[in-house]
Parts: structure tokens; sequence; C-alpha cells
């Protein structure tokens, strides 16, 4: 709103016209800076929902539920986000995992809302039900915490909680990076590496197996 006034004064008092688009990605811009400022991870361990644990490693879900963990980077530069998703089971067993881009992301909670309903639309067509899914997208977590404070992605946070339903019992946590490692790494060769191309396969990326392995042999020790 702060924007849209300034592009008014400007216009009334200098008689100078912002355009509709430059208020717009300037008023996107200002409101990932106070995201950024009221919203951003604490040093040390976060609370991950009812239940969770004080581990700054990934911890496996117990038997009999699996784990998806969820990576999203945006790059505000090109208008670009990579989204990742890993499946493992109790014994820290890579069993699927996906990536994808999505261009013209305007914003990081856009970026992050997005991927998280095509992570839960993935499940569903994988008809994967019992999951714990892990992220740490802070911007997300309050938009779906109270969606009423964010109604121009009321499409997102509403198709989030529908695809939600499919998979009873679910639950989602959020996490510190460092317990999202695996997920994060994914996402960012998107926006990094310009991995274009979407996939879905099983087991983990091969270009981060010690770092799954060293996971997993946590998960059992």
């Amino acid at each position: 709103m702060w924007q849209v006034w300034k592009a008014r004064n400007i216009l009334h008092f200098e008689k100078t016209q912002t355009s509709s688009e430059m208020a717009s990605s300037k008023a996107i811009e200002d409101a990932d800076a106070w995201f950024d400022a009221n919203f951003c991870e604490q040093s040390g361990v976060e609370a991950v929902g009812e239940g969770g644990d004080n581990s700054t490693s990934w911890c496996p879900p117990p038997v009999g539920v699996v784990k998806c963990n969820v990576g999203v980077s945006w790059s505000g530069s090109n208008l670009l986000c990579g989204a990742s998703w890993i499946i493992r089971n109790h014994d820290g067993m890579a069993l699927l995992h996906s990536r994808r881009a999505f261009k013209n992301v305007r914003s990081k909670l856009e970026a992050e809302l997005t991927s998280l309903c095509w992570v839960v639309e993935s499940l569903a067509a994988l008809h994967y039900t019992n999951v714990i899914i892990e992220s740490n997208c802070t911007h997300a977590r309050e938009a779906l915490i109270d969606p009423t404070r964010f109604p121009w992605f009321q499409e997102l946070t509403d198709n989030f909680g529908q695809l939600m339903s499919s998979l009873v019992p679910c639950s989602v946590e959020h996490v510190i990076t460092l317990r999202n490692k695996v997920a994060e790494e994914i996402a960012i060769s998107v926006t990094r590496d310009s991995r274009y191309q979407s996939y879905v396969a099983l087991g983990g990326p091969r270009w981060l197996i010690n770092m799954l392995e060293v996971e997993a042999r946590g998960a059992v020790s």
C-alpha cells in the first residue's frame, strides 16, 4: 500500500506517472524485505510444529511413515523458482525425488506457496498418504497459518488446503535449513546451474549421494 500511496503522491505533486508494473514490482520487493526482517530464521534450533525435536540434522520419520522434504530456491533477477522434493523412509533410504522450474514467479512467498502446492499435488498423484512434509519455507509458513493476511495469494493457500485433504493422514512441519539440506541443494541447482528439466526419479540424486549416506547413517545410529 505504501508504494501505491507513493505513486499517487508523485503523480499529484510532481506530475510524473509511475507505471503500475514498476509500482507492483517495488511493492513485492518491499514485502519480501519486510518478511526477511520480521520472520527470518533464528540461529540455533527452531520448534518444528507439535511433537518436533531439537535435532539440527535431518531426522527420520517413524516406522510406517515417510518424510518428504521440500526445497525452494527463488531468483528475483529472472523471476525463476526452483522446486524439489525427496521422499525417505524411517531407515533414511531415499525412495523418490523430483525437481522442476517455475517461470515468472514474482516473489519469494509466491515461489514457496507454488512449490508447496506442486509437492502436495505430486504426492497425491503418487498415492502417498501418512506423510510428514518438511520445509524451511518461512514466508509460506506465515501465509498458511493466517491466510487472511495475504488475500492476494488466496488461490494458492486455498489450493494447498484442498490438496492436503487427499493425503490424510499428513502433517506439514517447519524446520531449520540444516534439517533440509538435500532438498535445498536440489532446488538451488535449478537457479544456480540452470537445470530446468523436470523429472521424477527413483532414489536420490547421485551427486548428493555422500550427503544422503551421512544422513541415513544418522537415522539408524
